[in-house]
């Protein structure tokens, strides 16, 4: 590659990550704006780390799922098989409060951060160490002119998924008061990822601008 190729990606790669930082600034600055409940920074950390504590989430590549501990039975598993391809997975299994039950399959490339969630997440449990998430919040797309109300004690899982391809990132909340499933679209791929950061009390400094989400976990998020 010459000097002047080498040049412009460099100069390309610059300005894609000023942009990042500014949309996380800028959403910063709207969830400032737009929390409806008017509480103290104390009482928002307090929610975000009863958020992170009660919550189990998966990784992906290109998505987060996030399941509130409050409507979870108990966990099983992993159980770890081969595939066709000769790759390694991991399947858990969720029984939800409603006897209803999912199965995760899980591949290498997460493989330690879910593992350690998922253990966590079951000794929670077993131990009767789950909280409420008594936690209101409200949730705009970009397409939208009004905001949402939700509150995460009636949320059962949500999920960021992030499409490279077309820049654009999607929110999906499922409720149960009332049942319902919500649909936020941003025409950021990274977007999604730093709102569910924030709502777990993760900072500017502390989100990776191109993914959206924490450069580091903390103790209590896994």
């Amino acid at each position: 590659m010459s000097k002047i190729k080498k040049i412009i990606l460099i100069i390309v790669s610059l300005f894609a990550f000023i942009i990042a930082l500014c949309v996380i600034v800028d959403i910063l600055d709207y969830k400032d704006n737009e929390n409806t409940t008017k509480i103290d920074k104390a009482e928002m950390s307090k929610r975000a780390e009863m958020l992170r504590k009660n919550t189990l989430t998966f990784e992906e590549s290109f998505y987060t799922r996030h399941y509130n501990l409050n409507y979870i039975q108990n966990l099983e598993g992993p159980v770890k098989y081969v595939d066709i391809n000769g790759e390694a997975n991991n399947i858990f299994t969720i029984n939800f409060i409603d006897k209803t039950s999912i199965k995760i399959t899980n591949s290498d490339d997460f493989e330690w951060q879910n593992l350690k969630a998922f253990e966590v997440a079951a000794e929670r449990i077993k131990y009767g160490e789950i909280e409420t998430i008594d936690y209101p919040f409200r949730m705009r797309g970009d397409d939208e002119e009004v905001s949402t109300e939700l509150n995460f004690k009636y949320i059962y899982d949500f999920a960021a998924v992030s499409d490279f391809i077309n820049g654009k990132s999607y929110l999906f909340f499922g409720a149960i008061n009332p049942m319902s499933n919500y649909i936020f679209t941003f025409t950021n791929a990274f977007t999604a990822e730093a709102y569910i950061s924030i709502l777990k009390g993760y900072r500017d400094k502390e989100i990776n601008s191109m993914t959206g989400r924490p450069l580091t976990n903390k103790n209590d998020d896994f």
